[in-house]
């Protein structure tokens, strides 16, 4: 009760002390409150993604998730002969369906095709009717379970659901059951969906059941397995890799003897995926900035704490003279310090609870079926009190024992003790790692920022202007196979009537996915011997005109025409990358490269197309002929139409009005101009730089605040010293440099230490910067960065000592001399 009944005087001392130093306060709870709200951030993005369990399954623990995806007959083979599983289903994640109930418009939403054991496999039930189970086999009619977001908001509720009609793809199909409120799959960060469908519904109604899917090695399917009892991961790991090599040459695949693991598991009961050895890479990153903001921010706090303890030498050496013991001085400024802290902590979750939204930014740009969610969580909140208060012991503690630690005489005279060893006093170490963690924080941001900056103003390989892209896919609007080939067959034709129309198109993928599939290529890179190297290349079909259309640039050769799409031609268009790896300094033009299992002749090379337009590296890649057989296969972002139209022409609406007219039941989506989808795409890049930018600008800001404080404190306690040399004659110069050259040296041993700090630190985060090189072109002994940075905090610091030192200077010398 004593310590309780201190605590409280002590909290109301507190509380009436940062209402007299309001200016003091305000700055530390607003300094603290950025470096928490990282804290906050980060813990909420880890606990919302990595540490979150799948809602809706039991057991989570025991999932495993296959990286890559295998083939239907490999998963049967692994299910049934491997002895790893308890129970093992597989999925086809992220399939488009065209969902339409009674006469409303129909919507594009996502399904997963899954086998008829996946939800008990899972242990997920139904909150209403059933899910999928061995009822539903080839033959019956055809059922699906569809979850409580679509129940309600298109037919009204869970109960008026269940046995309802609904067409899927434009075939009509009965909803058995609706999922549990919170359940959207087994990986909903990464594949939600609305619908799930059984294998055995047959590719009339999904189409990427064609083609012999479940018969055919296609490697299409992830597995999602229980551990069986005694059974760990990486035990399963090995037995499949073991199985898959096996399986390969059973069926003499080209790529058998291909180095390389071919199955890697992943901790299935996770909402994001990720192996528990890939957590200290992704974590690195954000928790080193993380701790420097935390850390700098402490520091700063600290010298102000300790700046303002001299103003309070004689409040603490009265009370030390009528008996107060020092430890409950210490309590009394610890709690001081950690009100601060605290109130630092309510600000932060203000800042993180405001950055959450940032996210809004990120999804003009991510796939619907990313279902991205953080929140600030009573986890977070209880992280966010604890990370207060072990700030304010740790920002408080220093001051309070240098302040403690004071002469008795001089403090109840109100004089100045004389400053003893004052290189390596507490302030000014506090200040010199101010300045080194500054720097490091800086020179980290600023690698990123820099490199970002740096990849996004490359040019993209395509010119955006006045193009247009429009996505269709007609066999998921119920159109047969046949009458999907004319259509297209005619599209390209009856938009270049439109006037206003320059050029049409037709591809897989609009320029700004480009290159997302990958196939073996061989190709003669020796032409005496005509030996083939298979190595991996991107693949993309187009249609004729693409190039021109995209405004994709031909170095060599010439465009896929008409007569090639007739012929059937097997003719491919490289790009650059691809052209100087295969055919170094040579004019690749009517050579054969193998792509698959066929092979090519090359009538052209593009200009290389940087994927997404930002961000990403040049990839080698081949441009095939679309011809009847891509018409007819099915797209999950269906098949792009590109439109080049004259400036100011409104070509969505002319291309959805000539649509309209001449197709009805077709569904036009993800329709709108090439430079507006660049725009969303360079947002991310507008967000990461704001976001990493600001960071070295708050330490950057924290640092001369800091060196502007010690400063200033210096000057108070050197006053007498100041007015004695200016009394025998000290000019106004020899006052400033006297001032000045404290500050010089504090940050030039904050220089040095924080310029290897940062050297250390891309050393032990080389894993992270590898992956950013290789994408920014940016190394983290950039120049710019390796001088500029450290040049940008000397001249801020000292700049910040231009006030104090400038004060010094208009001191009175017998009014300072006179001081006691």
């Amino acid at each position: 009760m004593r310590y309780l009944s201190h605590f409280v005087q002590d909290l109301k001392y507190a509380l009436r002390n940062m209402r007299h130093q309001k200016a003091m306060s305000l700055m530390a709870v607003l300094s603290l409150s950025l470096g928490i709200s990282m804290v906050t951030s980060m813990y909420s993005q880890i606990e919302s993604t990595m540490m979150r369990s799948v809602p809706g399954v039991q057991n989570p623990g025991e999932l495993v998730l296959s990286q890559q995806p295998v083939s239907y007959p490999d998963y049967e083979k692994i299910r049934d002969g491997s002895g790893q599983f308890s129970d093992a289903a597989a999925i086809l994640n992220n399939v488009p369906a065209m969902i339409a109930v009674g006469t409303e418009k129909p919507e594009r939403l996502w399904a997963h095709v899954v086998t008829t054991n996946y939800f008990a496999m899972l242990g997920a039930t139904a909150s209403q009717g059933r899910v999928l189970g061995p009822g539903d086999v080839k033959g019956s009619a055809a059922a699906a379970v569809i979850s409580h977001r679509l129940s309600v908001e298109r037919f009204g509720g869970d109960s008026s659901a269940v046995g309802r009609t609904m067409k899927v793809n434009g075939k009509p199909v009965i909803v058995a059951g609706v999922a549990q409120q919170n359940f959207r799959g087994s990986s909903p960060m990464m594949a939600a969906a609305d619908v799930w469908l059984p294998v055995t519904i047959g590719a009339d109604i999904v189409p990427e059941l064609g083609n012999g899917i479940l018969q055919k090695r296609i490697a299409r399917f992830q597995m999602l397995g229980r551990l069986a009892d005694g059974v760990e991961l990486k035990q399963a790991e090995a037995a499949l890799d073991t199985l898959i090599v096996n399986s390969e040459r059973e069926a003499g695949d080209p790529a058998k003897d291909r180095k390389g693991r071919r199955i890697t598991l992943l901790p299935g009961g996770r909402v994001f995926p990720m192996r528990d050895e890939d957590f200290a890479v992704s974590l690195a990153m954000p928790m080193v900035l993380t701790g420097l903001m935390l850390w700098i921010a402490c520091a700063n706090v600290a010298t102000m704490v300790l700046a303002k303890a001299l103003s309070r030498r004689r409040e603490i050496g009265i009370r030390l003279a009528v008996g107060a013991s020092r430890g409950r001085l210490i309590r009394q400024l610890l709690t001081e310090s950690t009100v601060l802290a605290v109130l630092g902590g309510i600000a932060g979750v203000g800042w993180a609870q405001w950055s959450t939204g940032l996210l809004d930014l990120y999804k003009p740009v991510l796939p619907s079926y990313i279902e991205m969610t953080l929140s600030i969580s009573w986890k977070a909140l209880l992280v966010t009190l604890v990370i207060s208060v072990f700030t304010g012991i740790l920002f408080g503690l220093t001051p309070a024992l240098q302040a403690t630690r004071t002469d008795l005489s001089s403090a109840l005279k109100g004089t100045v003790s004389p400053v003893k060893a004052r290189w390596w006093s507490s302030r000014n170490l506090l200040v010199v790692q101010q300045v080194a963690g500054s720097l490091a924080l800086l020179m980290l941001t600023g690698f990123i920022v820099v490199g970002f900056n740096r990849a996004s103003s490359v040019d993209a390989g395509f010119d955006p202007n006045n193009l247009y892209q429009f996505s269709l896919d007609p066999l998921r609007d119920g159109y047969q196979p046949d009458r999907t080939v004319r259509f297209f067959g005619n599209l390209t034709d009856e938009v270049r009537r439109i006037p206003g129309v320059e050029a049409a198109a037709l591809a897989e993928r609009s320029p700004m996915n480009l290159g997302q599939n990958a196939e073996l290529m061989g190709s003669r890179t020796s032409f005496d011997n005509m030996r083939e190297q298979l190595r991996s290349v991107r693949v993309d079909r187009v249609g004729p005109g693409f190039f021109a259309t995209a405004g994709i640039p031909l170095i060599y050769g010439r465009e896929f025409r008409r007569d090639g799409l007739d012929s059937g031609g097997a003719m491919a268009i490289v790009n650059q990358e691809m052209a100087q790896e295969v055919w170094p300094g040579q004019d690749p033009v009517g050579e054969i490269t193998r792509i698959g299992d066929k092979p090519y002749r090359v009538i052209g090379v593009a200009a290389t197309v940087r994927t997404g337009a930002i961000l990403t590296i040049g990839h080698p890649s081949a441009y095939l002929l679309l011809d009847r057989e891509g018409f007819m296969q099915p797209l999950p972002e269906g098949m792009t139409l590109l439109v080049r139209a004259k400036p100011s022409f409104d070509a969505v609406t002319a291309v959805h009005r000539m649509l309209a007219a001449r197709e009805p039941d077709l569904t036009v989506f993800q329709a709108g101009s090439m430079v507006q989808q660049k725009e969303n795409a360079r947002a991310v890049v507008r967000v990461v730089t704001y976001v990493y930018g600001g960071i070295g600008l708050y330490g950057l800001l924290l640092a001369a605040v800091g060196l502007a404080g010690v400063t200033a404190q210096a000057v108070v306690r050197r006053t007498k010293e100041i007015g004695i040399r200016m009394a025998l004659g000290a000019q106004a110069g020899d006052i400033w440099r006297l001032v000045m050259r404290e500050g010089f040296v504090l940050t030039v041993a904050g220089t040095l230490i924080g310029v290897a700090a940062s050297l250390m630190l891309t050393r032990v985060l080389s894993a992270f910067f590898a992956q950013l090189t290789d994408i920014t072109k940016t190394t983290a002994t950039d120049p710019l960065l390796l001088v500029g940075g450290p040049l940008l905090l000397f001249a801020l610091t000292l700049a910040a000592c231009l006030g104090p030192s400038l004060r010094a200077t208009r001191i009175d010398p017998m009014r300072a001399i006179r001081e006691e």
